[in-house]
């Protein structure tokens, strides 16, 4: 049974670390090289994602054919009160309570038996339902979140834009600004 999606994130390494390619000069064209590389890697999660989807979809399937294809079949249901029994077990229920008999009353749930009755064909298709429905919400949560990331780059891409126009200690300033610039700037120009 699928619980998680955290699995997806494992994708391929596509970044050549035997390229002696200089890295972009300044921090906007780094932006944009590692905003390419967030797509491309956003875009292979959300692969993944349907693809894991896919499998645990073939899986419910495929267990709903095993038990189709078995030789086992469910006895049918008797009755497990027999009907003249039925009159004095109802006389007892409406009864009043006896006096000095405690009283603390609650309660008490319907049990859960969601496989009771259900044959192979309607149980898939009530899992598939439901996994389908927990898909759509996690694909839409993880696109609105590779939203954000993408918004935060371009934002940082516009002000490092921006900042070529000026000095460098002045470029330097702004893109110690934030916290994603003064990062990169730490990491391309060592500690200051």
């Amino acid at each position: 049974m699928l619980t998680s999606l955290a699995a997806a994130i494992f994708v391929p390494n596509t970044i050549d670390f035997s390229s002696d390619a200089p890295a972009p000069a300044d921090a906007a064209e780094r932006l944009k090289a590692e905003l390419a590389t967030y797509r491309a890697h956003a875009a292979q999660v959300r692969g993944n994602m349907v693809a894991l989807l896919d499998r645990e979809q073939d899986r419910i399937i495929g267990k709903a054919q095993l038990e189709l294809d078995s030789d086992v079949r469910e006895m049918p249901l008797k009755p497990s009160i027999v009907v003249t029994n039925l009159e004095p077990m109802i006389a007892n229920m409406e009864a009043s309570a006896l006096p000095g008999v405690d009283r603390n009353v609650h309660t008490i749930n319907r049990p859960s038996f969601p496989e009771a009755g259900r044959t192979p064909r309607e149980w898939a298709a009530q899992t598939s339902m439901g996994l389908r429905g927990q898909a759509m919400d996690d694909l839409l949560a993880y696109d609105e979140h590779v939203r954000a990331v993408e918004e935060e780059y371009e934002k940082e891409i516009s002000k490092g834009s921006e900042a070529l126009g000026t000095a460098s200690e002045d470029a330097d300033a702004t893109e110690a600004s934030t916290p994603l610039m003064s990062f990169i700037h730490t990491i391309a120009n060592g500690p200051s």
